[in-house]
């Protein structure tokens, strides 16, 4: 009867492992992409990995690009490098995701240019039925 018990509780807790490793597989799966396309000025790929109402936050930044930027997007070859730092799962349908990103543009008071500068920003991502999704309210950098 003890073995039975023991055998039942080991089976329990492997599972509940094994089903949180699996989340936090796709929550930094779900991160990443979103983050690669993000920083990488695919606006409209991003979109597909976040929450309907991250929309609108997504379409303010793609309307800060202009055609010279556009233009000059097309030249790079210097691709932004994202990482997941750190992520926390808060429950069952939220987890908080920490995604540093080393290249940026910068054309504020002089030519545009890539700039290198390893900077941290933090996701929240949502359960929306199976899926991960990111709820981007801003782009705000995490303080250094």
């Amino acid at each position: 009867m003890k073995t039975t018990i023991a055998f039942i509780i080991i089976s329990t807790l492997s599972l509940m492992s094994c089903s949180k490793n699996n989340e936090e597989k796709l929550i930094h799966e779900t991160a990443y992409n979103f983050s690669d396309k993000l920083f990488n000025y695919k606006y409209a790929e991003a979109l597909t990995l976040a929450t309907p109402e991250s929309r609108r936050t997504i379409e303010f930044l793609a309307s800060n690009l202009d055609e010279k930027a556009i233009e000059y997007l097309h030249g790079v070859t210097d691709t932004p490098s994202v990482a997941v730092e750190a992520i926390e799962i808060i429950n069952d349908t939220s987890a908080t995701v920490c995604v540093t990103n080393e290249t940026a543009l910068d054309s504020i008071g002089k030519a545009m240019s890539v700039h290198h500068e390893k900077r941290t920003y933090t996701f929240k991502l949502v359960r929306i039925k199976d899926k991960w999704r990111v709820k981007m309210e801003d782009l705000r950098q995490n303080e250094k």
